[in-house]
Formats: structure tokens, C-alpha cells, sequence
């Protein structure tokens, strides 16, 4: 009998990463879709180190290193906000 992977099961555990900037961006006011686009983009900026984030940009935050709770990742999502359209923002400003 021939065994084949299951096609349903991943290949690899999903990047956290990903998923905590994909909800930094949707509670900085960016549509659910564009997102999860941006933050399959822009996971790569971000490093764990133990329990805390840094992002690996020196533009703007120099040195700057986050704590467990996220607000590094919280301050990249409203970096990269600033840099897409405003069709593409949930806010109303």
C-alpha cells in the first residue's frame, strides 16, 4: 500500500509573525484583506529574540525593541499604513 501526504495538512507550522502584524494591521484601521497581503510581505521585518519582538528596520525606531505584549508590531503596522492608499484603510478620518 502506497501512503500519500495529506494534502490538507501544512507542510510547516504557520509563522506567528504573520499573524500577529496581519491583526496589528486590521486594528490599525487596514481592510482584512489588504492585511494579510501586507503582512505575508512585511513578517521577514520582524525577529524573536526569547519572548520579545524587534523589527529589523532602523528607519524611525532605532534600537527600537518591543515587549511580550506586541506594541513593536503595533508600531510597524502603523509604519507600513502610512505607505498604502486610503481606499484601502477601514478609518474614516
Amino acid at each position: 500500500m502506497n501512503e500519500t501526504a495529506d494534502p490538507l495538512s501544512p507542510a510547516e507550522p504557520p509563522d506567528p509573525r504573520i499573524d500577529l502584524l496581519q491583526r496589528a494591521l486590521e486594528l490599525s484601521g487596514v481592510e482584512p484583506l489588504v492585511a494579510e497581503s501586507l503582512a505575508r510581505e512585511h513578517h521577514g521585518r520582524i525577529t524573536v529574540q526569547g519572548d520579545r519582538f524587534e523589527v529589523a528596520d532602523t528607519d524611525e525606531l532605532p534600537g527600537a525593541v518591543g515587549q511580550p505584549d506586541g506594541d513593536v508590531i503595533l508600531q510597524l503596522a502603523e509604519r507600513i499604513k502610512q505607505t498604502i492608499p486610503a481606499k484601502f484603510l477601514t478609518d474614516s478620518d
